[in-house]
């Protein structure tokens, strides 16, 4: 459970999720979210909220984890900022989602 402050930032996440959701349909486009940390009471809330507004989330520790590697390879030791692994997992990992779900870049499709 998140502490009582972290309400507020839930609801006004939904509303940005709602927006980029008016957005992404308005330009004939698609959208995902790539979700970096790892599965706790944070991926938890997001990925309900994605999950209502029917936007799919990409989970880049499991993938890194699924690929047999340690998931805190794409960031600097004492530092939470990607190293430059970082920036080639989140890519393969949309990579392998996007070779799952062709649909996705069907445009004709997110109209």
């Amino acid at each position: 459970m998140l502490p009582p402050i972290f309400e507020d930032a839930i609801e006004i996440t939904a509303f940005a999720l709602d927006q980029f959701k008016a957005y992404t349909k308005r330009d004939g486009g698609s959208l995902v979210i790539l979700f970096t940390p790892k599965r706790g009471p944070l991926m938890d809330k997001l990925s309900a909220l994605a999950e209502a507004r029917d936007i799919p989330v990409i989970d880049l520790h499991d993938y890194i984890a699924r690929q047999g590697a340690d998931p805190a390879d794409r960031h600097w030791a004492h530092d939470l900022h990607w190293n430059p692994t970082g920036p080639r997992r989140a890519a393969e990992a949309l990579l392998e989602y996007l070779e799952q779900h062709p649909e996705i870049c069907d445009r004709a499709a997110t109209r």
